[in-house]
Order: structure tokens, then C-alpha cells, then sequence
């Protein structure tokens, strides 16, 4: 049903400060079209900006090969969706919104995130300006969108068996506290991460944080630290042959790594 990740919305208090400290962090210039938020385009998918009550990820919009039919299917799977279900669904629904239709999931289905379905292609139904992703240290792409839930099974169901997303990895990793859930989404991952600890609860959702890929990470953390965000010294990711930093500040509180290598 789903083929890809169209866009994450990011909500700012300060839109303009949110833009300028993402054109920091990616290093690629916002786009701009009239009646359309602002976004930041990268290979795999867009960052929109709206204006919000705090600096928070916003939701999640996913690409649909047939809206009608994912409807239906979504409906037969105990899933509503709407055009707009509340006030702030709907500057959810605009933020991102591209000519055409588009639908939101209903919140309570989807335990506190706000998703939304748009028909694919729909990057294409709007000329937007198209920057380069050529210099070094450029991030190119979005490798991990992270989630975290209380209710690990929830999560499981409603991603996994209700939108569809292809559960590819599902560990619990008792040094760390956590479970991991990975579900393929195009080219990247939508990560769930549930802290054992806590135990299991049924509290919302909370979308948290960026893995962002790059195709030169030792660039990419001179480039950053040269730009003055405070960054960790490389280490070795979870997959062979990869590479990541965290950058601690200047991501208006979301967590972010950079990834980079081979993995």
C-alpha cells in the first residue's frame, strides 16, 4: 500500500529560525512555492516547515500508489482517515499539502502521530526548485525517521500490520534498556523505539528524532563543527562498514545523528 516516505513536517515557534538552523544542519537552501510551506528537498524525501506552538517533528506524510484503495484497505483494517479531523490536523494537512488530495489518519489510530496518505508521485506535481546535493559534507537523504511508543505491540500492529511497512528487524537489547523495530519505507527506515524500563503503558507516540545519511561523514562533521554545532567524534554504526556523529545542538531540540560509509 505505502511506497515511500513523501515528507516529515517539522513545527518551529520561529519559522525563520527553523529554516536558517536547518540550511545549517543540511546544508542545502530551503524551496519555496507559492501556498506551500517551505522545504528543504533532499533525495529521498522533504523536510516542511510550519509554523507550530513549540519546536517539535510535527508528522509524518507517506506516499500512497492509490488513495482511494488505501482507504478502503485502511477501513477494512479498523483505520479511519479524514480530510482534516481537528484544528490541529488541519495545519498538519497544510504544511505539507501539495495540489491534490491528501488525507490524514485518524490520531487515535495512529496513537498521537500525526499521518498523513497522498497519492504517488506527488513530488512531481509541483515544480519546486531543486538544489544541489553534490558539495561535500552535504547531508543527501534521510536515512532513519525515529519513533518512540510505550506500547511496543501497538506500535507493531498499527505500522506493521495496519499501514503495511515491512518489519525488517525487532530486537530487544537488554545493555541499552530498549526494544528496536525497523520498518523499510522506500530506501529508509522508520526506526520504533520502546524503553523496557518504562515498562508498557498506553500513552502516545512521540515522533523524536533524524538519522540523516550523507555520502562524506568525515565532511560532513567538519562541515558542521566548522558551522558551529557541537558534534561527537566519530564511531561505528550498527550496520558493517558505516559511520555516525550525533550533533548536540542547534537541531531546535530533536535528536539527530549524521550517518555515513558503506553500512
Amino acid at each position: 500500500m505505502i511506497e515511500g516516505l513523501r515528507d516529515v513536517t517539522l513545527a518551529g515557534r520561529d519559522t525563520g529560525e527553523a529554516l536558517g538552523a536547518y540550511e545549517a544542519l543540511l546544508g542545502v537552501p530551503p524551496t519555496l512555492a507559492d501556498g506551500h510551506a517551505p522545504r528543504f528537498r533532499l533525495a529521498n524525501m522533504d523536510l516542511a516547515v510550519a509554523p507550530g506552538a513549540a519546536d517539535r517533528l510535527h508528522g509524518l506524510t507517506f506516499t500512497v500508489k492509490g488513495l482511494d484503495h488505501a482507504e478502503r484497505l485502511l477501513a477494512n483494517r479498523g483505520v479511519a482517515t479524514a480530510a482534516f479531523a481537528s484544528a490541529d490536523e488541519a495545519a498538519f494537512g497544510s504544511a505539507g499539502a501539495e495540489p491534490g488530495p491528501r488525507r490524514i489518519i485518524d490520531a487515535a489510530a495512529s496513537h498521537g502521530v500525526h499521518v498523513a496518505l497522498v497519492e504517488a508521485p506527488p513530488r512531481d506535481t509541483v515544480v519546486w526548485a531543486q538544489p544541489s546535493l553534490d558539495a561535500p559534507g552535504t547531508i543527501v537523504g534521510l536515512d532513519h525517521v525515529v519513533l518512540r511508543t510505550p506500547a511496543p505491540e501497538r506500535a507493531l500492529a498499527f505500522y506493521g500490520a495496519r499501514l503495511g511497512l515491512s518489519l525488517r528487524f525487532d530486537q530487544t537489547y537488554a545493555d541499552w534498556g530498549s526494544r528496536i523495530m525497523l520498518f523499510r519505507c522506500g530506501d529508509l527506515i522508520v526506526e520504533v523505539v520502546h524503553d523496557v524500563k518504562k515498562g508498557v503503558s498506553e500513552g502516545p507516540d512521540d515522533l523524536w528524532g533524524f538519522s540523516w545519511r550523507t555520502s562524506d561523514i568525515e565532511a560532513a562533521r567538519i562541515r558542521l563543527a566548522g558551522a558551529g554545532f557541537a558534534v561527537s567524534e566519530l564511531r561505528s554504526g550498527r550496520r558493517p562498514g558505516s559511520q555516525v556523529f550525533t550533533v548536540r545542538d542547534g537541531t531546535l531540540g530533536i535528536p539527530t545523528i549524521v550517518i555515513g560509509g558503506e553500512g
